[in-house]
C-alpha cells in the first residue's frame, strides 16, 4: 500500500514538472520581431522576384509563429520564427548575388 502511494505520488509529481515546463517557454515576441524585420528586409533587397520560393515559406512560417503563439504555443512559435529569419535571410541573399553589381566609384 505504502509502495502505491509512492508510486502515485511520484507520478503526479513527473506530470506536474512536464506540465511546467511545457508552460515555462514564454512568448517569443521577440523572436518574432526579428523574423518580421527579417522579412521586410529581404523584401527590400528584392526577394520577392529574386526568390519568391523562399518569401514565400518565410510569410508562411512567419504567420504560423503567430497563429501557435497567440495559441499559447509558444515553443512551437518560437521554432517557427527562427525558421523563417533563416528562410528570410537566405531568399535575401539570393535577391543580393542576383542584384547587378554597383559600378565603382571614380
Amino acid at each position: 500500500m505504502v509502495e502505491t502511494s509512492r508510486l502515485a505520488l511520484a507520478t503526479a509529481a513527473l506530470s506536474a514538472a512536464l506540465l511546467a515546463a511545457c508552460a515555462s517557454t514564454p512568448k517569443p515576441d521577440a523572436e518574432l520581431a526579428i523574423s518580421n524585420a527579417a522579412v521586410n528586409s529581404a523584401l527590400s533587397a528584392g526577394a520577392a522576384d529574386a526568390a519568391p520560393d523562399e518569401m514565400r515559406t518565410a510569410r508562411d512560417k512567419l504567420d504560423r509563429a503567430r497563429v501557435q503563439r497567440d495559441s499559447g504555443h509558444n515553443d512551437i512559435a518560437l521554432a517557427l520564427a527562427r525558421e523563417a529569419t533563416v528562410d528570410a535571410r537566405l531568399a535575401e541573399q539570393k535577391a543580393l548575388a542576383a542584384a547587378p553589381a554597383s559600378p565603382p566609384r571614380t
